[in-house]
């Protein structure tokens, strides 16, 4: 669900995702070293983000969106829609998200159903093709606008 809204890519939500971990792990040393652990947690993810902002930072950002943000993340969320929709099932997952927030309409959830069942997939499956027809054709589309971009500008400056 975090993937929704986003919260996976922010400072906020790591650290959040960190402290519970840790407070799931060890509830007493979080109790008694939250703001300690909180703050090392801020400043550790701070010092891996000031790589990023360096002259070779897009070069950086580069390296970690081709090795993180590729197969792996596709892979997984195919799984994930897998796993929920046609293992756990959509119904009672439907089921378990009204218990918490209570009861909705039936039109309410036609649109949920159609993204969990038609348009995720569909989506889905024609982005692991074009990632991997890219692949096999070798294409690296971000470094050669990369490279297109920083002679045009030098060549500006000359």
């Amino acid at each position: 669900m975090a993937h929704i809204s986003g919260k996976e890519f922010s400072q906020v939500g790591k650290s959040e995702m960190i402290k519970t971990t840790i407070q799931d792990l060890l509830p007493k040393v979080m109790k008694k070293m939250m703001v300690s652990i909180t703050l090392g947690c801020c400043l550790v993810l701070f010092l891996l983000g000031l790589v990023c902002v360096t002259q070779a930072g897009i070069y950086w950002i580069h390296l970690i969106d081709h090795f993180c943000g590729g197969w792996g993340i596709l892979i997984a969320a195919m799984l994930e829609l897998v796993g929920i929709i046609w293992i756990y099932g959509g119904n009672r997952f439907i089921e378990d998200i009204e218990m918490m927030i209570g009861a909705k309409r039936w039109i309410f959830w036609l649109w949920w159903r159609a993204c969990w069942f038609v348009i995720t997939p569909i989506l889905l499956i024609v982005q692991d093709l074009q990632v991997y027809l890219e692949t096999l054709r070798g294409e690296d589309h971000l470094t050669h606008r990369l490279s297109n971009s920083k002679g045009s500008y030098n060549q500006s400056l000359g």
